[in-house]
């Protein structure tokens, strides 16, 4: 059986950040923790993001507690994706142990950041680093929360 955890967001987000999860009468709200994750790769896009360069930001904690962020980079003839860029920059810094990983990007009218599920490379990849990774992104009105050996279940969603 695949366990997995719906959260519905609290009030601890900026109020152009609020994200629509309605519904939820068993849900919990979502831990401090990954709140300040969302608010890492957020910020890292909203701060750092370049209109038609970047469209996603991503940021990883690693069991030491600390958060790498990273934003999407892409040109006329390639991607690369921001979580590859938020593990490798903990990678880089000697921290190997993920613990959870979440990416943002704007909502199509621009008035949301929306936590995104990985595609099918980044999946992979998170997977193959650390398979007990916790991968946050929304579906279907709601924050899920799994590890990344359980992601492969879930549908890619295009926002």
């Amino acid at each position: 059986m695949v366990e997995y955890i719906v959260y519905r967001l609290g009030g601890l987000l900026e109020a152009d950040d609020k994200l629509s999860v309605m519904g939820l009468s068993s849900a919990g709200e979502l831990p401090p923790e990954d709140m300040e994750l969302y608010n890492c790769a957020s910020t890292v896009l909203r701060k750092f993001g370049v209109e038609g360069r970047h469209s996603v930001g991503a940021a990883v904690r690693t069991r030491s507690g600390k958060l790498y962020a990273a934003l999407d980079l892409r040109s006329r003839k390639s991607a690369i994706c921001a979580e590859p860029g938020a593990i490798s920059a903990a990678h880089s810094a000697g921290d190997y142990e993920l613990e959870a990983i979440i990416a943002v990007c704007r909502s199509r009218d621009g008035s949301r950041l929306i936590p995104i599920s990985p595609c099918g490379s980044c999946r992979e990849l998170i997977h193959y680093h650390q398979p007990e990774c916790r991968v946050l992104f929304e579906y279907d009105g709601s924050v899920v929360n799994v590890k990344a050996a359980e992601l492969f279940r879930f549908p890619l969603i295009q926002v």
